[in-house]
């Protein structure tokens, strides 16, 4: 074989290698595909109408949603209606249904923007925070809004708190260390701290604490400039130009829609890394100075509103490609990340403006509630549309003989509880009958691994499908990928153990496994055969 071929060779081995091993790391959660259909529609009375209003159960041009995780309500920046509306949870919210409150309006039915302590003009973030406090950025009034008990405040309740002016009736869009500036996007840590995408003066500004703060306070820190009194827009490292989404995981790391940048920039510790921090990360471009927008399964154009899960799954709203992407597991990457899913669209290259119920035409919001539903504010169809998630779980089995296995319904990557013995003597193979069975609520395929051959026992692997099939070299490998399988469907396999001749010790134990990893999202289950060899 020519060195070319084998070099070849050897990149598509390491490549399949690199990517098997991947999958093997926690890249746990639910799983959101490519063409998901969206099960429930809020601001409309079915998935094609595309009307917009001022009633209880209409829209104009919603901005953002939110969802509060302890008590399911819905809240919906509408935006053009000048108002915020919430919704009992959607497991009380029929299809078209009513908003059960207005924020921002004496009652539904009205529209005016205003700039009052019960008014708002154009509000466009949203955020629920620890205490169940909402907050709410408004572009045209430059400044965030803070009204307590949120869930069950009633319809033209007054805002508790104002942050970006010294009062609820100013108005001014300035710079400085208690301004705002055309407010784009609101995030609230765990610990109440406040991140607001001050895009009019393309920077990031942090209250820590920020429900006990007066009325028009200071910010305690800001990203994107190197004091609180520049507003200056770039690329760099360092820089933002008019960010208009944030999103922040629970161990600290800010996510950023760098929206003009066409970029996500990435800042770990965003908390003590001190004023004008550089990011740690980029996605959507190949570095720090590039800002093309694109369409591709790593590019964005024009990203909006982020979303990010306690395992670090990314939503990116990545509106004017009209789709939502999803990143599993981004902590820790950086460059053309390439998207694990598109909703919104069929592929990773198509930006179709079309209804239905697998489209969002023009996404500008998302949130995941507690049972992991997506929620999009579709801007341009005048609605929220809502995505379940799936699931992935192989379930690995184990048995002395074909009929009789252990560990079903048993899931865990160290084979507990998923284990069996077998005694034999001289050198007669022990076999071990081994069924994968699709848990998920996906079809699925999976990388089967098992363990190798040693210096006293030779392994062997089996695949039964229409016929006996040796498939060890690729499963010690990690290499060897199973046929795509439904829910409730099982594939048989079977690992071979043999103590070679040379073995001359009358007595060895000796543990052999085998692992199904989940092609989708990396859930994986272990099983065990122990082979006790005597005389």
């Amino acid at each position: 074989m020519k060195s070319s071929h084998v070099q070849a060779v050897i990149g598509v081995v390491a490549a399949f290698l690199f990517s098997a091993a991947f999958l093997t790391q926690s890249l746990c959660g639910p799983v959101y595909l490519t063409e998901s259909v969206a099960t429930r529609v809020i601001g409309q009375p079915d998935f094609t109408t595309n009307n917009n209003g001022n009633g209880a159960n209409e829209f104009k041009f919603p901005l953002d949603v939110a969802v509060d995780s302890d008590t399911g309500k819905i809240f919906v920046a509408d935006t053009g209606n000048n108002r915020v509306l919430r919704f009992s949870s959607i497991d009380d919210v029929v299809d078209g249904g009513d908003a059960e409150a207005v924020f921002g309006q004496s009652d539904f039915g009205l529209d005016s923007g205003t700039t009052s302590v019960v008014g708002m003009w154009q509000p466009n973030g949203l955020a629920i925070g620890p205490s169940g406090e909402l907050w709410v950025s408004e572009n045209s009034n430059s400044r965030v809004l803070r009204f307590d008990n949120a869930a069950t405040a009633l319809s033209g309740a007054s805002a508790d708190g104002v942050l970006g002016q010294p009062d609820f009736t100013s108005l001014s869009g300035t710079v400085g260390a208690s301004r705002l500036n055309a407010p784009g996007d609101v995030e609230v840590d765990v610990d109440g701290n406040l991140f607001i995408a001050d895009s009019g003066n393309n920077r990031i500004v942090v209250h820590l604490d920020a429900a006990s703060k007066t009325d028009g306070a200071d910010a305690d820190i800001v990203i994107g400039q190197d004091s609180f009194l520049e507003s200056g827009s770039g690329t760099g490292q360092a820089s933002l130009t008019s960010p208009s989404g944030v999103a922040v995981n629970p161990s600290g790391t800010l996510y950023v829609a760098d929206t003009i940048n066409n970029r996500i920039m990435v800042f770990e510790n965003a908390l003590i890394t001190g004023d004008g921090p550089d990011a740690s990360a980029v996605l959507g471009q190949t570095d720090f100075e590039t800002a093309d927008g694109g369409l591709s399964e790593s590019e964005f154009d024009y990203p909006n509103k982020l979303h990010i899960t306690d395992v670090d799954t990314l939503f990116v709203a990545d509106r004017d490609n009209r789709r939502v992407l999803v990143f599993y597991s981004i902590a820790g990457m950086s460059g053309e990340v390439a998207a694990d899913s598109v909703i919104g669209q069929e592929d990773f290259e198509s930006e179709d403006l079309f209804t239905g119920d697998t489209a969002t035409s023009l996404p500008r919001g998302v949130a995941v509630d507690s049972d992991d539903q997506l929620y999009v504010a579709d801007f341009y169809r005048q609605r929220v549309v809502v995505f379940e998630s799936e699931f992935t779980q192989p379930d690995l089995t184990v048995g002395t003989t074909s009929s009789e296995t252990k560990g079903s319904d048993v899931y865990n990557s160290s084979g507990s509880g998923q284990k069996k013995s077998i005694r034999v003597t001289k050198r007669k193979t022990a076999k071990f009958y081994c069924y994968v069975g699709n848990d998920g609520s996906v079809d699925e395929t999976c990388a089967m691994r098992g363990k190798g051959s040693t210096s006293r026992f030779r392994v062997k692997y089996f695949q039964f499908a229409s016929g006996k099939t040796n498939v060890t070299s690729a499963v010690k490998l990690g290499t060897h990928e199973t046929s795509e399988f439904a829910t409730s469907e099982t594939l048989r396999y079977r690992m071979d153990v043999k103590p070679k001749s040379r073995m001359k010790h009358r007595k060895a134990n000796f543990t052999t496994w085998m692992k199904a990893t989940s092609s989708t999202d990396g859930e994986l289950d272990k099983v065990l055969g122990k082979v006790r060899k005597r005389l």
